[in-house]
């Protein structure tokens, strides 16, 4: 199974995003959140399934997933990161009021998460999202015009290989 690393970080940050507005608008809530983010070639690799069933093979097949990377350059896709993995995870903890709003800071927020999650799979940082939470357009391949709308809506810095950053 193969799935894109642009849309790996384009789903978390929408998760980030929501869980963030929820917390602030429904709940009240405010803190430090914890967040655990996996991502799993079968749900019977998924944590919570072998602590229920221990006892339970876990492998259904040998699936495992492969993330790909268009790279900023705009190559050919590339494997990101050393091999396929059958389940990995990512944590970080941030403040759910500070993303709420969208901007860098959701950015941010969003890099470290999907930072921990990649170095399962040997591979260091998001080329999408700087760690000082810029949006680097070129990174981002068919998504690149959300990534863009997502920017200019939230005031979010980007960085583009014709410009300086912003």
């Amino acid at each position: 199974m193969q799935v894109w690393d642009f849309d790996i970080v384009w789903r978390a940050a929408s998760a980030l995003r929501f869980l963030a507005r929820h917390a602030r608008d429904r709940t009240g809530a405010s803190g430090v959140a914890s967040t655990v983010v996996s991502l799993s070639a079968d749900s019977a690799w998924h944590e919570a399934i072998r602590m229920l069933r221990p006892n339970v093979p876990h492998a259904l097949h040998d699936a495992r997933v492969a993330i790909l990377t268009a790279g900023s350059l705009g190559t050919a896709s590339r494997l990101h990161g050393a091999e396929p993995q059958s389940y990995a995870m990512g944590r970080s903890d941030f403040l759910p009021d500070d993303l709420a709003d969208g901007g860098w800071e959701l950015a941010m927020a969003t890099e470290r998460l999907v930072s921990s999650l990649f170095l399962a799979y040997n591979a260091v940082g998001v080329e999408q999202i700087s760690r000082e939470g810029v949006l680097q357009l070129a990174a981002w391949s068919s998504a690149q015009e959300s990534a863009r709308r997502w920017a200019t809506g939230t005031g979010t810095p980007t960085y583009t290989s014709d410009s300086a950053r912003l």
